[in-house]
């Protein structure tokens, strides 16, 4: 009797939350997931509060000497709340790492990336650290550059369309001449 109570409890509790407009309630991170430390590639599930994001881990590409966790690979298709390392400052006091909260902020939901993460509480994971691109990205350098990318990309396109248009003239010219020499 007491496990259909329990049961009923935990329906109870994923309609209430479906309802709400809630996802499934967070599921505490299993033991041999705690203390893990490496890179990780997924899709982001969609943007949180406070500069979080749940992430869906697709695969796990590596894991660092430092990691503690004793199943790691266990990460693999869990979906699980990510968000900013955080730091202490030179008065002693905790906040977030401003471009791990910049970077969070570029990102869409559906969107697939590598991160390298770490959890050190209960089921939430810090970024731990950014690649080049993403640093990019969080300071705004990217788009800048891959516009002006475009830009020259487009200009090479159009530079190619009136070299295709000038060499199909010069071979209408010459056939044109064939016909005349083999009348």
């Amino acid at each position: 009797m007491n496990r259909t109570i329990t049961i009923s409890l935990i329906s109870a509790t994923v309609l209430f939350a479906a309802a709400a407009g809630h996802a499934e309630p967070r599921q505490e991170l299993p033991k041999g997931l705690k203390g893990f430390s490496g890179q990780v590639r997924g899709v982001i599930v969609e943007k949180g509060e406070r500069n979080t994001f749940t992430f869906k881990v697709g695969r796990v590409l590596r894991v660092w000497k430092n990691n503690k966790a004793e199943t790691p690979h266990a990460l693999i298709n869990r979906t699980i709340p990510v968000g900013p390392r955080w730091q202490k400052n030179e008065s002693g006091k905790w906040h977030p790492v401003e471009l791990h909260v910049a970077f969070i902020r570029k990102l869409k939901a559906g969107q697939e990336i590598t991160l390298e993460i770490h959890n050190v509480e209960a089921s939430h994971f810090n970024i731990l650290e950014l690649s080049h691109e993403q640093r990019q990205l969080a300071r705004g350098e990217g788009s800048e550059r891959e516009g002006a990318a475009a830009r020259k990309t487009e200009a090479q396109i159009e530079e190619l369309r009136a070299e295709v248009k000038r060499l199909r003239a010069e071979i209408a010219e010459l056939r044109r001449l064939i016909k005349q020499r083999e009348r």
